[in-house]
């Protein structure tokens, strides 16, 4: 059992307190274990003296408070050590999404002004022969890690003081310009994030969590609650195998999971060949989730409490909702539930440049009106990382000194004061004097039997439309499965739309659950 501690603000500012604080009230409690190959299991008070050890070694080399620091690490004990230490002593660890491809990544790391990176080996050897970035230094996680287990009763240092909204944690994802953009999670908002998730999602004494998303690893750390690292390839969460993680689960009594649609998917498929666990509950982010998944996830998982969760690297979370009223629902769009507490939200009709919360104010829209959804909340990001134009981009200024986000998603509000995903903004389609949002129709696909996924794109406004569709396994007969995409079409008066039938449509590289409509979009042309 963990003890449940209260989640204020540490008084040095510094996120990583929230953490080593359960090094001195509960050092012999589980922090995080691995199974696999490398078997590891690393206590609260391990891991405090294992970043204490990480910091020295920092300090041996002069680095210096403020520095970024890249990170290319697999979600292994010694990344988190990584991360901690590096937050611990006031410097900034940085991610690069892989999904950005080497020409991006390269660029990335020239955004972040990082002279440093750790990796494994075969990552440092490949690093250093690049002529392009010589002026990067290139470290192997064993050069700054504990040679061997670390005991409980090692002496251990509490984080820097932190000023205020001084950056913590940089991610570099991809922007809709192509250049990458650098997310900049500072301390602050780190803490933010932390309370608002453990708010909406409490955790109890008995509880074990499981989880293929790297970033909640911290929040379970923040509880001090013990976090199972799941036996997979992170960068393929799609392709996890359900019985492996059923296993583990069982295995460690795990209490709760969370994760992409297509992990949560993998697991719940494998349920059939081994007794269901006792999961109290289920979260699932990442991507939109349909009627047929949630009726899935139901029936699997009958006494869990299953949520759906929306947000984004800016704002994570925005609302939430259950699974069970996915399951019953047959609305326009994607349900995704009300804003929590912590989060202030509008829906605005869309404007190029806002420069102020009063003109957010006017251009709000009606309930049953399509409006980008905008937010704002100490958990919300401020800005990008020396990115003067992605932040004037995305972000307005708020009348008390915060800041509101624009998301790019459009949204309607229900009877019920659920919010209802249509599409982003950038993935709308102009076709005979129409404005169309993909995201019901695809709803409509993805919710039949035969449909895996769908996505309704073009390649230029005023182009013919193309509706993609790959077919769930199962599916034996190709002709009867377009021809209901066909019905579907003309339903949305869209009779003229080619269906064309993939093996597999092309997928985000972090959740492998999002679509991505950029390469399907060049084959319209």
């Amino acid at each position: 059992m963990h003890q449940l501690i209260s989640s204020e603000t540490p008084a040095s500012g510094n996120f990583c307190d929230l953490i080593l604080r359960h090094a001195e009230s509960q050092p012999w409690v589980t922090a995080l274990s691995t199974d696999g190959d490398q078997p590891r299991a690393i206590s609260f008070g391990e891991l405090a003296v294992a970043i204490t050890h990480f910091r020295r070694r920092c300090r041996n080399r002069q680095w210096q408070p403020g520095e970024p620091v890249v990170l290319m690490l697999k979600p292994t004990p010694a990344l988190y050590i990584s991360v901690l230490g590096l937050l611990a002593e006031g410097m900034i660890p940085v991610f690069i999404d892989r999904g950005l491809g080497s020409r991006r990544m390269l660029q990335a790391l020239k955004l972040s002004g990082a002279r440093r990176v750790i990796a494994n080996d075969r990552l440092v050897k490949i690093g250093r022969l690049l002529t392009a970035i010589r002026p990067v230094r290139w470290y192997t996680e064993a050069s700054l890690l504990p040679h061997s287990d670390v005991s409980v009763f090692g002496d251990w240092q509490w984080g820097e003081p932190i000023a205020e909204h001084a950056h913590g944690l940089i991610s570099y994802t991809s922007g809709t310009t192509g250049r990458p953009k650098g997310a900049d999670r500072t301390h602050t908002s780190l803490i933010a994030q932390h309370q608002a998730i453990r708010s909406h999602w409490p955790d109890q004494g008995t509880d074990v969590d499981m989880t293929c998303l790297p970033i909640l690893v911290l929040h379970n750390l923040c509880c001090g609650m013990p976090s199972i690292l799941p036996d997979m390839d992170f960068a393929a969460p799609a392709s996890v195998n359900g019985h492996t993680i059923l296993k583990q689960i069982h295995q460690h009594d795990v209490s709760r999971i969370s994760g992409a649609p297509a992990f949560i998917k993998r697991v719940a498929d494998a349920v059939d060949q081994l007794p269901p666990p006792s999961l109290q509950s289920v979260r699932i982010g990442g991507a939109p989730v349909g009627s047929k998944l949630a009726r899935h996830l139901a029936h699997t998982f009958p006494d869990s409490d299953i949520a759906i969760v929306y947000g984004s690297t800016e704002a994570e979370p925005i609302a939430h909702i259950a699974a069970q009223h996915i399951a019953a629902d047959d609305g326009v769009g994607y349900p995704v539930g009300k804003p929590v507490p912590q989060t202030s939200l509008m829906r605005i009709a869309e404007q190029a440049q806002i420069d102020s919360e009063a003109t957010l104010k006017q251009l709000q829209v009606a309930n049953d009106e399509p409006g980008e959804i905008v937010v704002c909340g100490p958990h919300v990001l401020r800005g990008y990382v020396n990115d003067p134009d992605a932040t004037r981009e995305n972000k307005i200024p708020g009348a008390n000194g915060d800041v509101w986000h624009r998301t790019g998603d459009l949204a309607t509000v229900d009877s019920q004061g659920n919010l209802r995903l249509l599409g982003r903004r950038s993935d709308r389609l102009e076709w005979q004097d129409r404005t169309l949002l993909p995201f019901t129709l695809e709803r409509q696909l993805q919710d039949l039997q035969t449909i895996r996924q769908a996505a309704l794109v073009q390649a230029a406004p005023g182009k013919p439309p193309r509706l993609f569709v790959s077919l769930e396994p199962e599916c034996e007969d190709k002709t009867a499965a377009v021809r209901l995409c066909k019905t579907l079409l003309n339903q949305a008066n869209l009779p003229d739309t080619e269906v064309k039938v993939m093996q597999q449509l092309p997928v985000d590289s972090r959740h492998n659950s999002k679509i991505l409509r950029a390469p399907l979009k060049k084959r319209c042309t």
